[in-house]
């Protein structure tokens, strides 16, 4: 006869099981949203399930706001998603409680889309996937195109520049 005490356990731990199942399948699957504003070059809000929900685009960085080519970045994601349905796929949630994600409209990257016309630097900190090596290359491409914020020999990456401000 079991004590009670093993019978909790048990209990318990088939209760964190349950818990993780559920937090990883819910950042695994992608769900549609339509785009209601656009915050920056890097950061959306989608409504989902009658909510606004703060999505943050995986992989990328884009200029600050207030910094050069910052508000060309929000103006080419505006022209490209706002008020359109997108496919969300949740990657993470960042230390701000915005999901971290891969932006789809249509069979298009949208994080892909802003290095590739050189709107965003690829994020190596947080960059991590397969996928961000092709990202890379783009980066590389624009730069040697002097394609959107490289036309500036002298743009300062957004991780320095609000380190600075």
């Amino acid at each position: 006869m079991k004590s009670n005490w093993v019978i909790v356990r048990n209990s318990l731990r088939v209760t964190i099981v349950f818990l993780v199942v559920i937090s990883y399948s819910s950042l695994c699957w992608a769900w549609k949203g339509k785009v209601v504003r656009v915050v920056d070059g890097d950061t959306i809000i989608v409504t989902h399930k009658n909510k606004k929900v703060r999505v943050r685009l995986y992989g990328i960085d884009t200029p600050e706001s207030t910094q050069w080519y910052g508000q060309n970045a929000k103006q080419f994601i505006s022209s490209q998603i706002l008020g359109e349905e997108v496919a969300i796929e949740p990657m993470a949630i960042d230390r701000y409680g915005r999901i971290v994600a891969l932006v789809f409209l249509g069979n298009v990257v949208v994080n892909e889309l802003l290095v590739s016309h050189g709107y965003a630097w690829v994020y190596g900190r947080y960059c991590t996937k397969g996928f961000c090596s092709k990202w890379k290359r783009l980066e590389r491409r624009a730069r040697k195109k002097k394609k959107g914020l490289w036309k500036n020999p002298n743009v300062i990456p957004p991780w320095k520049y609000r380190h600075l401000n």
